[in-house]
């Protein structure tokens, strides 16, 4: 009897100390199993951002198009340029005011004029100007609205580079006769900005819109003004061979000839006419060129037409 009590209680404290070590265990096999469950699920996150990181397909790569260009006198509708770095060096107008003035000509006792052109730059033409220049190895000056210029600044880079000289046309060609001293000054200086920021020089000279001048502007602006001796009113006739005309018959030695950069007739007249002056025996320089060849130092404030001899 007493050796049965004695199994029945084995057996009775054997099923308690296993059934203590089997409750006991379960909470931490329950942790572990949780603590895998939540690591497998943050490395499948990650994964999971890296496949759709490298698996979204990028934007195709496309040019934002420029705004159009600010127009005052019919300018046409066009496409821009496309993005130009900056010149490298940043200086204030005050700063640069005269490395815009181009080198002396190459025969300075040769007959030469100074082909201009206001309004632009205007890529589809002024590119075009450009390109025959070059090819003639002639040079020109460009009177820029100054709120054009981010809008092409590729035609104004080309053209300072291929030794042509950038004008001021003021900012968004109001006329100066129209404005007061603080605002001639922001239309010059901001115009002289743009063009200093992709060409590293600022003009030198300026041209009144219209060729417009009073006591008030000529106290105001402190550079140089510029006209003309000839007028081609391209912008009037939009006619190449009224254009071709109005040079070949007028002009003379010291003459500033006005056409605008904004035309394709205006291109198609250059086309004829730099191969033509250059086989007459002119010179095609810069009006600052001109100047200095004819022994003339332009004064701020002052206007000049011509620098024939």
């Amino acid at each position: 009897m007493k050796q049965k009590t004695f199994l029945i209680a084995a057996i009775i404290i054997t099923l308690f100390i296993f059934l203590s070590v089997t409750v006991f265990s379960l909470p931490t096999k329950m942790s572990g199993n949780s603590s895998e469950n939540t690591n497998s699920q943050s490395n499948a996150n990650i994964n999971e951002n890296k496949t759709t990181e490298s698996d979204t397909p990028q934007d195709n790569a496309q040019d934002t198009p420029e705004p159009e260009a600010s127009s005052s006198e019919n300018k046409p509708s066009d496409d821009s340029d496309a993005s130009a770095e900056p010149a490298a060096k940043e200086q204030t107008p005050e700063e640069n005011s005269d490395q815009n003035v181009s080198s002396e000509p190459e025969i300075p006792s040769a007959p030469m004029i100074a082909l201009t052109f206001d309004d632009g730059p205007y890529s589809p033409v002024t590119d075009r100007i450009l390109a025959k220049l070059a090819e003639y190895n002639g040079k020109a000056t460009f009177f820029v609205v100054g709120n054009r210029v981010s809008t092409y600044p590729n035609s104004v880079i080309n053209a300072s580079n291929l030794g042509c000289e950038i004008g001021n046309h003021t900012w968004d060609h109001t006329p100066l006769t129209k404005l007061s001293p603080l605002e001639i000054a922001r239309e010059i200086h901001d115009t002289d900005t743009a063009v200093g920021y992709y060409t590293g020089k600022f003009p030198a000279l300026v041209r009144p819109v219209g060729g417009g001048r009073n006591e008030v502007v000529d106290a105001s602006v402190d550079k140089p003004m510029i006209n003309w001796s000839v007028d081609t009113k391209d912008w009037n006739s939009k006619n190449s061979q009224k254009v071709i005309w109005s040079v070949l018959n007028n002009v003379q030695d010291g003459d500033i000839v006005l056409m605008h950069d904004l035309y394709p007739s205006t291109a198609d007249a250059c086309d004829v006419l730099i191969p033509e002056l250059i086989g007459r025996g002119y010179q095609l320089v810069t009006v600052s060129e001109l100047a200095s060849a004819k022994g003339i130092t332009p004064e701020p404030g002052k206007l000049y037409r011509s620098f024939r001899p």
